[in-house]
């Protein structure tokens, strides 16, 4: 068994190579431009406005030597031409040239406010926040994509991923670091219509597959399911001093990834599934009250008082009278 298990693991790993080559033989041909500079991925953080952001969306390709370059459904807020801040519908799916098939999804992406707790009432304002979410049904990416001709069978594209149930969230409070959140029901990853391997549920946050995991082949792929990661501002992932990517639980930015597909090479291709991402914004000021002015009344000026002398009498009686009588003449 597994001698068998082993064989089944070499000959994935042989046409994970054969779809490389192929994908690699398109590079000269179909060269492009680099992506814009301010294209990460975080998403496009729009420069020049203040203030948070919010992107999500639920499948993006690019590579395949510069032959595609798409992201799926993609919401944003602030909202730009190419994306608005809320997507949904489409529960009977649609099938994409070239990239695969989705349904029943969703996306939204909130700045300056939060979604309320029920259906169909209005965002919760909130100065500083930042919300993201991205949902779907059944998520198929083929790199590129190959349907099966036969109902249910697995694609036939070099190298495919299969996803359904996905949700991921990612939001971020004012003063307070960014919060991931993200499942899916099933995950795997196929080649020329077999069966690599399959997530189960219950595997941890930031969890990666080397493919093939024989170490004694050349690694061709890498599988990093429910990947969370820390930015700053600019969507840039956080480093230490040594220039290296760390995790840092302060970080008020950041992105989720449902799942990330990567082939290894030179601009071969790259697929994430179920993004969200955030930047949160400077908290609001807080409001200083200042005490109320009291306004006092005029001062009223009162005239001066004059003290008057006390009027002094003297009270001479009878004898005066009588002496005043004796001088008067007769």
């Amino acid at each position: 068994m597994r001698r068998l298990r082993s064989r089944r693991l070499r000959f994935a790993a042989v046409g994970i190579l054969a779809g490389v080559c192929v994908l690699s033989a398109l590079t000269p041909a179909f060269a492009t431009d680099d992506p814009p500079k301010n294209s990460v991925d975080w998403g496009t953080v729009v420069t020049g406005t203040p203030g948070p952001q919010a992107d999500a969306w639920i499948a993006s390709v690019k590579g395949i030597g510069g032959l595609v370059d798409t992201t799926l459904f993609e919401a944003h807020d602030p909202a730009t031409p190419d994306a608005p801040s809320t997507r949904g519908g489409l529960e009977d799916g649609i099938s994409i040239p070239f990239l695969g098939y989705i349904s029943a999804l969703g996306t939204v992406a909130l700045a300056n406010k939060l979604p309320a707790g029920s259906d169909g009432a209005p965002d919760v304002p909130m100065p500083g926040a930042a919300y993201a979410k991205a949902s779907g049904g059944e998520i198929t990416v083929g790199l590129p994509y190959v349907p099966n001709p036969f109902p249910g069978g697995t694609q036939l594209s070099p190298v495919g991923l299969y996803a359904d149930g996905i949700q991921t969230e990612a939001k971020v409070l004012p003063g307070k670091p960014v919060a991931f959140s993200g499942k899916f029901g099933d995950f795997s990853l196929s080649s020329f219509g077999f069966n690599i391997i399959h997530i189960p549920l219950e595997w941890p946050v930031n969890f990666g597959v080397r493919i093939p995991q024989d170490r004694w082949l050349p690694a061709i792929a890498e599988v990093m399911t429910k990947e969370e990661v820390t930015t700053n501002s600019l969507g840039q992932p956080s480093k230490d001093k040594d220039g290296n990517y760390v995790f840092d639980p302060k970080a008020t930015a950041g992105y989720v990834n449902a799942g990330h597909v990567s082939i290894l090479g030179t601009d071969v291709a790259d697929a994430t599934v179920g993004h969200a991402a955030v930047i949160g914004g400077a908290p609001p000021a807080p409001t200083t009250t200042k005490p109320p002015v009291t306004t006092k009344p005029p001062t009223t000026t009162k005239p001066p008082v004059t003290t008057v002398a006390p009027t002094t009498t003297t009270e001479a009686g009878p004898a005066a009278a009588r002496s005043q009588d004796s001088n008067s003449p007769r």
